[in-house]
């Protein structure tokens, strides 16, 4: 992922300008001038719990750099009115980068800050805004998504760039009002995540090139809710199966884990599926085929361990909420996969 250049600008008193300003130029609910109080972002993930098992440590924030779209309307009542009422788009999409933990910052187009301003009847804000591989999908200033689109993770995520990229979140806060300092967005997870953690005995010496994650689709048809956009949009695998390739790094028995992860669409791999490859540097591979059909949901961290012995399988797996890194004890811990050794 090509990481963003930007410059932070510093607004210190009041600035009286008569001419014309990046913020002038945009419409505010019908009032012009929009001279309103700043409307600054923050972010969260799943309630940013701790994670113990994280090789790429994102799994409650996000990579340096990568971007956030938000869309903001005008929720047409003044905070603390409970009358329901059709909210109005004040800004179409506004393009933020990540920059660090928690902090989101407008991004610069052509050497100018946007910045999103409260509008100035006192009317409370809805905001909503999506993280992901989201270029050539969403741009400055687009409207709310009215029509489905295709995403796609990154096939290769030997980086934590493309990895983090990957990451398909959306968040929804509603009620805001212009006494709000930062308002921090809370993110969900619309994907899978999988953790490969392969394991040797300490008197193997071999290395791994990288590991295979086969037969799943990495494409989705992604539809926005536009008659309720703080319902989460819509993911449904789509397209012909292809390749994921993550880092490969093995740990071995007896000391600490090492996670090798990458982003899926959630979707249903069926019994009988090789579905992890396992490439040695010398050539040698494993492939590790499912012995009974696995669904990945959203917002679930899937993690299988691998022995590789001379008939290696994979001794179980374990899912969880992806943020909390407790791994639930009900799902399968000891359900042996089998796998067939190839050279």
């Amino acid at each position: 992922m090509e990481k963003l250049g930007y410059i932070f600008s510093a607004m210190l008193g009041v600035l009286v300008m008569t001419g014309c300003s990046s913020n002038d130029d945009v419409a505010n609910g019908g009032n012009e001038g929009n001279k309103g109080k700043e409307i600054i972002l923050g972010y969260t993930i799943d309630g940013n719990q701790s994670v113990t098992r994280s090789t790429y440590n994102l799994d409650t924030k996000m990579g340096r750099g990568d971007k956030v779209y938000s869309w903001i309307f005008d929720s047409g009542k003044e905070f603390g009115n409970a009358a329901v009422t059709t909210e109005k788009a004040l800004y179409g999409a506004t393009t933020y980068v990540h920059i660090r933990d928690g902090e989101l910052s407008p991004l610069n187009i052509t050497g100018s800050t946007v910045f999103r301003e409260y509008p100035l009847n006192n009317h409370t804000v809805n905001i909503y805004a999506v993280h992901g591989n989201m270029d050539g999908l969403v741009s400055q200033d687009m409207a709310y998504p009215s029509s489905a689109m295709t995403y796609s993770v990154k096939t290769d995520q030997t980086t934590i760039d493309n990895y983090s990229v990957s990451d398909l979140m959306y968040a929804d806060t509603a009620n805001v009002n212009n006494a709000t300092d930062t308002v921090k967005l809370r993110f969900s997870h619309l994907l899978s995540k999988i953790s490969v953690v392969p394991k040797l005995e300490a008197n193997q010496n071999v290395t791994i090139s990288r590991i295979d994650i086969l037969n799943t689709m990495p494409s989705a048809t992604l539809t926005f809710n536009n008659t309720n956009r703080a319902n989460n949009p819509s993911v449904v695998a789509t397209g012909s199966t292809g390749t994921i390739t993550m880092a490969g790094e093995a740990s071995y028995v007896g000391s600490a884990d090492v996670e090798n992860e990458a982003i899926l669409i959630p979707q249903t791999i069926a019994s009988g599926t090789s579905f992890i490859k396992i490439v040695l540097t010398n050539g040698t591979y494993y492939t590790y085929k499912t012995s009974s059909a696995i669904t990945f949901e959203a917002g679930k961290s899937y993690r299988f361990v691998l022995n590789l012995h001379e008939s290696p399988i994979i001794t179980g797996y374990r899912v969880d909420d992806w943020a909390a890194g407790n791994w639930d004890t009900s799902h399968p811990n000891g359900q042996e996969i089998f796998a067939d050794q190839d050279e």
